[in-house]
């Protein structure tokens, strides 16, 4: 089961609701929340210093999740999107298939001392997305 294994390798062990773990299968994932997982699984730190993506959507993102944005577009994971008001991220929007796909790339080619790491990823994306 694709839920156990997540669990197992520490990529997403689900919420909890009154005590009980649930996994939600059918709840989406959001582009902030795969960032954060493929994140915390390759050890990649969140920024510690409070700075500025420079998002336009900044002032929407979560507190917790702004360390995360920040690390990830010095390391080139992400890039934004275009919008009317400017570079976005909208970290709350549904990731697609191919936004996944786009940040596995770019993780990939920006963490070559990870390899086997992002292999475990790729395998997740490809086991997660396969089902849906």
């Amino acid at each position: 089961y694709v839920a156990m294994w997540l669990k197992e390798q520490g990529i997403y062990t689900g919420q909890t609701l009154s005590g009980t773990r649930l996994f939600q299968p059918e709840q989406t994932v959001t582009r902030g929340e795969f960032l954060v997982m493929a994140m915390d699984l390759l050890n990649i730190p969140p920024a510690d210093e409070a700075l500025s993506t420079g998002f336009a959507d900044e002032e929407d993102t979560p507190a917790w999740l702004r360390p995360y944005l920040v690390a990830a577009l010095r390391a080139g994971f992400i890039s934004g999107a275009a919008s009317p008001d400017g570079l976005c991220f909208r970290h709350d929007a549904a990731v697609t298939q191919a936004e996944a796909a786009v940040m596995l790339r770019n993780i990939d080619h920006n963490t070559q001392g990870n390899r086997p790491f992002v292999e475990i990823i790729m395998r997740t994306y490809l086991r997660f997305f396969s089902q849906c």
